[in-house]
């Protein structure tokens, strides 16, 4: 017979900030599938909208942005399957750290170590929005691997018969 896991608070506060990742993935994928979709199967709509704008393109503008409409399309939906990937992982490493799971705990430092991968090239991006937002994702990852390879933390995930 197994005894309840004693699940540390911190672990708990790290689990609804991945709940909150993969809200906020869902979010962006659901933008990217849905401007990628429309680009992708109008082209002729985007360039009416444009002029309805005002933005003025000659024939042959037209023609190549026709072209290049498809592959931005293209771009949209692959950028949103990554982004839904990343929804459907973080949700599944905040119901593992919810749980006490030590896959849950390795699921997190692996998706907290690609986070601090990309925060480090927003923040070498030359941005000034890309580089605060690196900062931020980086001190936030950053501060995510180092509680969960705390000690006391990684003990907190040994089963105890």
């Amino acid at each position: 017979r197994s005894m309840k896991k004693n699940i540390p608070s911190g672990v708990k506060v790290i689990s609804v900030l991945y709940f909150v990742f993969s809200f906020l993935a869902f979010l962006v994928a659901a933008v990217l599938f849905l401007t990628g979709a429309y680009i992708s199967s109008d082209p002729a709509a985007v360039e009416a909208l444009l002029a309805e704008e005002g933005i003025a393109l000659s024939s042959e503008d037209l023609a190549s942005l026709g072209g290049s409409l498809g592959a931005v399309g293209f771009l949209l939906l692959f950028f949103g399957g990554i982004a839904f990937l990343y929804c459907i992982l973080a949700l599944v490493a905040g119901i593992g750290l919810w749980m006490g799971k030590k896959w849950g705990r390795i699921l997190t430092l692996v998706l907290s170590s690609l986070s601090v991968l990309y925060a480090l090239l927003l923040i070498f991006s030359f941005n000034v929005a890309s580089f605060v937002l690196g900062i931020i994702c980086l001190a936030v990852h950053g501060t995510i691997i180092w509680y969960l390879l705390k000690k006391d933390v990684i003990a907190s995930f040994v089963k105890k018969e």
